[in-house]
């Protein structure tokens, strides 16, 4: 239900029923973050994080408790929603599955959460350094699990918004578009879907604009096509900057509003 409420765009509904499904299994997380809860999570998982190597957290047990295993799951299915609806929730929901993986083992959420944890110390290129190590847990964590179904995932974390910060972004290209021929060949569209859309946002520099615009059409109607209304959050920016640099929409191109 959580998922299809996101993919839907019912993004506040699908966390809100998240957010209080963690709460009954003692993850208490707040539904409307402010800015300093937000940094106190991530100050409190470096802290965490400090004085762990990476082979030492190669190292951690399995997760085994029944309880901490469906919380892991449940961040899982609520990350996107928080990343395009309420941000300031998405660092405090990464930081808890770093937390739950360190003080109660791995499980392959892990991967996940490690990469998405490296994303955001590498946004803006913040902390760029460390975020690209934790980045490379995660995959190192995916590799250990060897489950194909979190390819699309944390490939499209990884490759998508880690790897190109510190390696040229061709060499993301290939995985980026495996994991979205992946994720449309095992059902996991949504995160298929983000794998393409970040190639596609990758790629504005690289591509001519009468390539990426279609490119970018034919995405949009696969989108369309299949129900990931969600999706087009992260597409549309850039569809219209195209569609300005075209000379499509008319008026000031500097303004993001038209088509």
């Amino acid at each position: 239900e959580i998922y299809t409420l996101g993919s839907r765009m019912f993004l506040s509904e699908a966390i809100g029923k998240g957010v209080g499904t963690l709460n009954s299994l003692g993850e208490k997380l707040p539904l409307h973050p402010s800015p300093l809860q937000a940094n106190v999570a991530l100050w409190r998982t470096r802290k965490l994080l400090r004085r762990r190597s990476e082979e030492s957290l190669m190292r951690l047990p399995m997760m085994t408790d029944p309880k901490k295993l469906a919380s892991m799951q449940m961040l899982n299915l609520i990350f996107l929603s928080t990343l395009y609806a309420r941000p300031l929730l998405t660092p405090i929901v990464v930081s808890r599955m770093v937390r739950l993986t360190v003080e109660h083992g791995m499980s392959a959420v892990s991967c996940l959460g490690f990469s998405t944890y490296g994303m955001i110390l590498c946004s803006g290129g913040a902390n760029i350094e460390q975020g690209y190590r934790y980045g490379k847990v995660g995959m190192e964590m995916y590799n250990k699990f060897k489950a194909e179904a979190w390819f699309c995932r944390v490939s499209a974390i990884y490759h998508g918004c880690v790897r190109p910060w510190r390696e040229p972004f061709v060499l993301s290209c290939e995985p980026l578009k495996q994991a979205y021929r992946m994720g449309l060949t095992s059902g996991d569209i949504e995160y298929a879907l983000l794998n393409a859309s970040i190639y596609c946002w990758n790629s504005r520099d690289s591509l001519p604009l009468y390539v990426l615009n279609k490119e970018i059409n034919e995405l949009v109607e696969r989108i369309k096509f299949l129900g990931q209304e969600s999706q087009l959050l992260l597409l549309k920016p850039l569809w219209q900057t195209v569609h300005n640099f075209q000379g499509k929409s008319g008026g000031n191109p500097n303004i993001l509003s038209g088509d």
